[in-house]
């Protein structure tokens, strides 16, 4: 597995730190395209891993695992997550104040189970490389303004999370030609 690191200035973090060290996973059904989560509170077009924060107590597996349940109701059965990548974020925000965390990025061939949104999605969407391709850009050119009811620039979230999809996305790609 490997591990990256990204440093970034924002206006404000897009994370809170109540939410705890994220898991995210990435998620590949039977015909070969990537499902993930969308929410109400995203902007037009973004959607992201599925995944959540780990809760105390957990091992990442454990809240990959319950995060699969609760946003998917899917139960991993013989079939677990596989760590990915990490990404350790450090992030300086307009005050100067330095938040750091480390998001672990699993992965999971779906095959033909079925899924169901859970309570804290909106929906889900499957996106081909192409697609998912254009997820990224997309991530990198939302607006830069504060937005008032997350207090954060959604421009801030698309440059982590652009690059955490896209460094995930890559080194998936790379396991499966070694396949």
């Amino acid at each position: 597995m490997k591990t990256f690191t990204i440093h970034l200035n924002v206006k404000k973090s897009p994370i809170k730190a109540a939410k705890g060290l994220p898991v995210l996973i990435l998620l590949r059904d039977a015909g070969g395209q990537y499902i993930l989560g969308t929410k109400k509170a995203y902007p037009r077009g973004i959607a992201r891993f599925v995944g959540g924060g780990v809760e105390k107590f957990e091992t990442f597996l454990q809240a990959a695992k319950r995060e699969l349940l609760e946003e998917l109701k899917v139960s991993c059965g013989l079939k677990e997550p596989h760590e990915l990548v990490k990404v350790i974020a450090h992030l300086t925000d307009s005050e100067g104040k330095k938040h750091s965390f480390t998001t672990t990025v699993f992965f999971l061939e779906l095959g033909l189970r079925g899924i169901l949104p859970g309570s804290d999605l909106h929906g889900v969407v499957r996106f081909t490389d192409e697609q998912f391709q254009n997820l990224i850009d997309h991530y990198r050119q939302l607006p830069t303004r504060i937005d008032p009811e997350t207090h954060f620039a959604w421009y801030d979230y698309g440059q982590l999370y652009g690059f955490i999809h896209e460094v995930a996305w890559r080194e998936f790609k790379k396991l499966l030609a070694l396949r």
